[in-house]
């Protein structure tokens, strides 16, 4: 028997794995594949979409990205793959240099689509990098039509805004998107840093104990205590 045995999780597997993930589980999912080999030889597209998430979850956040570089180059037609792709490259060549690619890519994408939106919501976060801002709003307003879960793109709305220095307008567009998903790690972190620039301290850490007795994310208690840290 190989060292390193390559795996492909069964769809059930999948399912259920992805079900955890997305209620913000991932040391119970992780309890269920321990005994499976290891995240980096998982294989199949959606095999290692999901090991990306786990990997990513639990604080391996380099794992999960070589994971999504790995599926895009097996599945580049993939639009999915694609955009999951984009963010180990961004470390890479840099976002600006990368963005008439996206944009290329996004012309043969169909509109109203989620991969679409997600695409177009990430284009928009390039152009905050160059404090294109105006651009960004324009195109996170597009994004956000007729999307079903808008949480990621408000998210992005809110980081936009608070490169901006406008605190109180990220506030409610991070708090739109808690309403959406109240423990998205992306929204608690987001709600938390912008609480915390608003000088609502308490509130910030609230947020951070509220999330983390609705999930094993190990990130929740690890912000907790640097700022418990910064208290003594």
């Amino acid at each position: 028997m190989p060292d390193n045995p390559s795996f492909i999780p069964d769809p059930g597997l999948v399912q259920e794995l992805e079900s955890l993930v997305k209620s913000h589980k991932g040391l119970t999912a992780w309890e269920k594949i321990k005994e499976l080999p290891a995240l980096e030889n998982w294989r199949g597209f959606e095999g290692r979409i999901i090991a990306s998430k786990l990997a990513s979850g639990l604080g391996n956040h380099q794992l999960g990205s070589v994971i999504d570089w790995l599926n895009w180059k097996e599945h580049p037609e993939n639009d999915r793959a694609y955009f999951r792709g984009l963010f180990p490259r961004f470390s890479v060549k840099g976002t600006a240099l990368l963005v008439p690619e996206m944009e290329a890519r996004l012309a043969q994408m169909k509109p109203g689509t989620e991969i679409y939106s997600d695409l177009l919501g990430l284009i928009a976060s390039c152009h905050m990098d160059v404090r294109e801002f105006q651009e960004s709003h324009r195109l996170l307003d597009q994004a956000l039509i007729g999307c079903e879960d808008p949480s990621w793109l408000l998210v992005q709305r809110s980081i936009v805004y608070y490169r901006q220095d406008r605190y109180e307008e990220a506030l409610e567009a991070v708090l739109e998107a808690r309403k959406v998903r109240p423990y998205y790690r992306p929204v608690v972190s987001t709600l938390s840093r912008t609480l915390t620039s608003l000088g609502r301290d308490k509130e910030a850490r609230d947020a951070l104990i509220d999330a983390s007795h609705h999930t094993d994310s190990p990130e929740m208690p690890l912000k907790l205590s640097v700022i418990f840290s910064e208290e003594d």
